[in-house]
């Protein structure tokens, strides 16, 4: 599940209230702890949340093309890192995934149900819209996406059989073990356009996707890291083809040609349309 260009037919109109002022040494930067309450379907919901520090790795950086095809690489200071996780107060089965950019915008899950939630206005204060997640009309980008990581099927620890318990004499499991990932996200030309061809805007969106992955990762103890990600702004660099497994191919063939030779990274993902 990823929220971009997400479509809500039904929903709930909800007002979040921010549970603390925030000090004088928090106006330059996001706090590291933020508290939000709401009331939804009757009922009053707690948020207590902390900020995602981890979600971009040291040397994270960002390419873009010029309109005549220059490729051009920066590494942006000063980003607004507004990413959250957290719980849901006296629900020990809840979890959140939650931007606070320019409003609440994300995803939260309580014992009973599993919501979306973003701001009806541009500037994010007032009322929210939060709907069940199987009342959402998603018209997210399909995704595929290729590893570095490989595993023998008859290895222990290799998927699907890593869910076996193993002896304590025969070490930690493969989810026990800590794991950190470098995580590349490109993003196709209509992906671009859908955002306006903002690169600001899709950016937000991006951290959201990883946020998202990192909360659900650090399950089986492994941490998700945006290393970087590329935007087909003038064009894009593969067909991208209505059949997922032609454009597999054709990604993984750039990734190879292409992008290995000049960024790092573990797993590498395209978002398309």
């Amino acid at each position: 599940m990823f929220l971009i260009n997400v479509i809500i037919s039904v929903y709930e109109i909800v007002r979040p209230i921010r549970l603390h002022a925030l000090q004088k040494r928090d106006l330059k930067s996001r706090p590291d702890t933020v508290k939000y309450a709401m009331t939804l379907g009757g009922r009053d919901i707690e948020m207590h949340l902390q900020k995602n520090n981890g979600i971009l790795t040291k040397d994270y950086s960002e390419t873009y093309y010029t309109k005549d095809g220059m490729l051009v690489t920066t590494t942006p200071e000063d980003l607004d890192l507004c990413y959250y996780h957290g719980k849901i107060v006296n629900d020990s089965k809840s979890s959140v995934s939650m931007s606070t950019c320019d409003g609440l915008r994300g995803y939260f899950q309580t014992e009973e149900q599993r919501f979306l939630i973003e701001p009806l206005s541009q500037d994010g204060d007032g009322d929210h819209a939060v709907s069940k997640y199987e009342d959402v009309n998603e018209e997210t980008p399909r995704v595929c996406g290729v590893t570095n990581t490989s595993w023998d099927e008859s290895e222990e620890g290799a998927p699907p059989r890593i869910l076996k318990s193993r002896s304590h004499s025969s070490g930690p499991t493969f989810f026990q073990q800590q794991k950190y990932i470098e995580f590349f996200l490109v993003a196709d030309n209509r992906e671009y356009k859908k955002m306006d061809s903002n690169l600001e805007k899709l950016r937000k969106r991006i951290f959201e996707i990883i946020n998202y992955i990192n909360n659900v990762y650090k399950e089986i103890n492994t941490f998700v890291a945006l290393t970087g990600f590329e935007v087909w702004t003038d064009s894009d660099k593969i067909t991208v083809s209505p059949v997922a497994g032609e454009t597999l191919d054709r990604f993984t063939q750039w990734r190879n040609s292409d992008l290995v030779k000049r960024q790092q990274h573990d797993n590498a993902h395209l978002i398309y349309s």
